[in-house]
């Protein structure tokens, strides 16, 4: 595996969330038995839907899912080219189109983005606001520019972490 050289230190004590789904959404319980609303769950209530709706009627629902469905298994193989790096852990080989895609898009990450890392504090960690929200996020660490998703409603307690390819700046995980 390569050793990208980016040192990682967990700079915070990052405490266990236990993800729970119901027909409501996605909730986390906190080490204190909180339960709070996840951050996706948040942003999917919140969203403006009506591009999406006509974007769906254009293509049609069959064709709109099976778009959708490439896209997230793509997502899901470039995230985890990410965490692997991040984790000395092997690739797999790529068996089908999805992989190669998915693997391509985050090298692609990985050498526009990793070069200005100065170190990790955390991937895969469980973050929350007391009593607001929570969340998994993919990568936290310094080095890289502050952004923000421009929500009034929404404020991100970390200086970077890298979202599944929409935004490739900030956003906490699925």
């Amino acid at each position: 595996m390569v050793d990208l050289g980016i040192p990682i230190h967990r700079k915070y004590n990052y405490y266990p969330l236990r993800r729970i789904d119901s027909a409501q959404g996605r909730t986390y319980e906190t080490a204190t038995k909180d339960r709070l609303p996840s951050v996706t769950s948040i942003l999917s209530a919140t969203k403006d839907d009506a591009k999406l709706v006509e974007w769906v009627q254009r293509v049609g629902e069959a064709e709109a899912e099976r778009i959708k469905t490439d896209a997230a298994n793509v997502g899901t193989y470039m995230h985890n080219v990410i965490e692997r790096l991040i984790a000395f852990r092997d690739l797999p080989r790529p068996t089908n189109w999805w992989m190669i895609k998915g693997y391509e898009m985050g090298y692609r990450l990985v050498n526009t983005y990793f070069s200005n890392l100065d170190e990790v504090w955390g991937s895969e960690v469980g973050l929350h606001y007391p009593g607001k929200y929570a969340g998994t996020a993919d990568l936290l660490g310094s080095g890289l520019p502050t952004t923000s998703t421009n929500s009034p409603r929404m404020r991100w307690p970390m200086t970077w972490s890298m979202d599944h390819g929409s935004r490739t700046a900030m956003c906490w995980s699925r």
